[in-house]
């Protein structure tokens, strides 16, 4: 009886957490396509010099990569550049990204790539809308 109870209670701990992840995930997506969609109605109506799906699609390769622990290496060092790239195309400060690492988990990494993507996206919406780009990425 007693073995039934722990096996319950373990279970329910895994799937608990499993949620959170999910959570984090679905959070990430749809604050990611949010902002997305906002800036491709910039680029239509702007002169918007950001190729959005181009860096929706690298940070997705990162991903892919750092899932494999043999190319975790070339995605860290992979995402680091490109994220280097970026803030000195567009006048960012670097610090405003983090960088991933070997220590983290896979949920990290997610985590950590697709707030650089997030944040990336705010701040062009903050440089080419100034306020009304404050207030957006606010919501």
């Amino acid at each position: 009886m007693r073995y039934l109870v722990v096996f319950f209670v373990c279970l329910a701990v895994s799937c608990s957490r499993g949620d959170r992840e999910k959570e984090s995930q679905d959070y990430f997506k749809k604050e990611i396509d949010s902002r997305m969609a906002k800036l491709k109605e910039l680029k239509f109506a702007d002169s918007l010099q950001v190729d959005i799906l181009e860096v929706h699609t690298e940070v997705d390769r990162f991903l892919l990569l750092s899932k494999d622990i043999e190319n975790l290496d070339v995605s860290i060092n992979l995402s680091r550049k490109y994220f280097d790239e970026l803030s000195q195309k567009f006048n960012f400060k670097r610090t405003d990204f983090t960088d991933i690492n070997k220590t983290m988990t896979l949920e990290e990494i997610a985590n950590a790539l697709k707030g650089n993507e997030l944040n990336f996206y705010n701040q062009v919406l903050f440089k080419y809308k100034g306020a009304e780009g404050a207030m957006f990425t606010a919501q």
